[in-house]
């Protein structure tokens, strides 16, 4: 809702519900932790305007992930700018605060391996694509971490970038990069994407013939990580059990 719409929406909730909320999306990976002070200072220039009280407030999500050519600041910034707006909004005393943190949480956790179908003109055809597990890297043609597998073998000479399509019809379903890759990858072999645990396999559909994937879990280290510090800032023995990282690569066949 807009915020001349937003309060008398929130003056007739409020005569319904046992617990009344304000919610906002600041964008999804907001790379300026200040974004929530100002949805935050506006929520409440809109509480005060209704006149009522309120016993949630929910930032949403845009928390940040460190992908290629992209650092975010770090996350304590936006933790402890989200709870200095937060003492100063005009809620419940016993007001709930919640966020919606899935992308910085979960990104790092998962790959995605898709197999090269055709290498054409400087392209690579690939058996996933922009209806399958890799909706960002075409639609916010983000350049995810790439690395080339060859089962039988080992690449040779330099690299280069390409450009990549998907296996469906459709003329959305091709990803900019650039990525980066071995200049002799052919046929058969595998492109394992990185960093793919948010926004990945949950925009997966059946859309043009997407068949099942495979889930394999693995143990190692993420391609890069927004949490390489957040190990000295917290007590060392439940932090070695809840730091494991385990990295789950989902195989398009």
């Amino acid at each position: 809702a807009s915020e001349t719409d937003a309060a008398p929406l929130l003056q007739k909730a409020r005569g319904y519900a046992d617990n009344l909320g304000v919610s906002f999306h600041v964008g999804s990976q907001c790379m300026n932790p200040s974004a929530f002070r100002d949805a935050m200072d506006l929520a409440s220039r809109i509480i005060v305007k209704a006149g009522v009280i309120v016993d949630v407030v929910d930032v949403g999500g845009g928390f940040p992930s460190a992908y290629p050519g992209m650092a975010p600041p770090d996350l304590e910034l936006y933790v402890n700018v989200i709870k200095s707006a937060f003492e100063g909004m005009p809620v419940a005393m016993n007001a709930k605060l919640w966020c919606e943190p899935g992308r910085a949480m979960v990104a790092e956790s998962t790959s995605i391996l898709a197999r090269v179908e055709l290498v054409k003109n400087g392209a690579l055809h690939i058996n996933d694509g922009s209806y399958g597990n890799l909706f960002d890297a075409a639609h916010c043609k983000w350049p995810f971490p790439v690395k080339a597998h060859r089962p039988d073998g080992v690449f040779e000479g330099g690299e280069q970038t390409f450009k990549l399509y998907g296996p469906t019809c459709d003329s959305l379903d091709a990803m900019e990069g650039p990525f980066t890759l071995p200049a002799d990858i052919r046929e058969g072999d595998y492109i394992e994407f990185g960093m793919l645990g948010a926004y990945g396999v949950a925009m997966q559909t059946r859309f043009n013939g997407f068949g099942e994937t495979e889930d394999i879990a693995v143990q190692d280290q993420p391609w890069t990580s927004m949490y390489s510090g957040v190990e000295k800032r917290q007590p060392a023995a439940p932090r070695r059990t809840a730091r494991k990282t385990s990295r789950r690569l989902k195989v398009v066949s």
